[in-house]
């Protein structure tokens, strides 16, 4: 099935871009800049870099910096105001035997914790509420064990794990693979919704037609670096023939 999600392009929105500095196995140096309220996506076929990127720039392997500050750990990226929602969801994004409502609150319990010893239990009730509310998640049960959803479900849990953390900059990793259409049409909508509050996105992904619905502009890579530029109006055919090398830049 496939979902055809187009969005208007972002409205420029005031603040200074994050600029992100870059290098890694597998990456050349390179360097993003991330308006505000953008959504700028990520193509490139497997072993191009793209698989690589928003894990360099969460402080996992290789080197990053935003804004000039070096990002050293997950940790790190996310004091500085970043969130990855991984591509893996099972793996690393969710603890399956855990609650909806302990996975949501996980990256914030030092928000959460009562003189750095008791979990303020009625805090994080509210704040699993916040998200399975705007989300809309089935079924809105915050007990519910996360390995019993559906695909898209948890694919929402993830999405709002990063997003009760605050970020300014969140980045997103095959954010609808196996992912049923319903969920996909939502969690598109609420990738729109984040940009257009000022959030500034990158979303990499092997979708060709996710990224030219959502994007304001993708970046190809090719043999660890930026290939080319594309902005809107993308094209499908167009960012395919960039992926697979039929077009080429000198």
């Amino acid at each position: 099935d496939v979902v055809r999600f187009e969005r208007e392009p972002s409205v420029r929105l005031g603040g200074e871009p994050f600029r992100f500095d870059y290098h890694g196995d597998g990456l050349d140096p390179g360097t993003i800049e991330l308006l505000p309220g953008e959504i700028v996506g990520v193509a490139g076929v497997v072993g191009s870099g793209r698989n690589k990127l928003l894990s360099t720039l969460f402080g996992v392997g290789g080197a990053a910096w935003l804004n000039g500050r070096p990002v050293h750990s997950p940790a790190d990226a996310i004091h500085q105001g970043m969130f990855l929602v991984p591509e893996d969801r099972k793996l690393a994004g969710l603890v399956l035997e855990l609650s909806v409502q302990a996975n949501l609150s996980m990256a914030i319990l030092e928000r959460l914790t009562r003189a750095g010893l008791f979990i303020d239990h009625q805090a994080e009730a509210a704040e699993a509420k916040r998200w399975i509310e705007r989300l809309h998640l089935r079924p809105p049960e915050p007990q519910k064990r996360v390995g019993d959803l559906s695909g898209g479900n948890q694919q929402k849990v993830v999405v709002g794990k990063a997003l009760a953390t605050g970020p300014k900059v969140l980045l997103l990793d095959e954010p609808t693979r196996g992912v049923d259409v319903g969920a996909r049409s939502e969690i598109y909508g609420v990738i729109d919704e984040l940009a257009r509050e000022g959030m500034g996105l990158i979303v990499a992904s092997s979708d060709t037609e996710e990224l030219v619905g959502l994007c304001d502009r993708v970046l190809v890579y090719r043999h660890g670096r930026v290939a080319v530029e594309l902005h809107r109006p993308l094209d499908d055919k167009e960012v395919v023939a960039h992926v697979t090398g039929a077009r080429q830049v000198a």
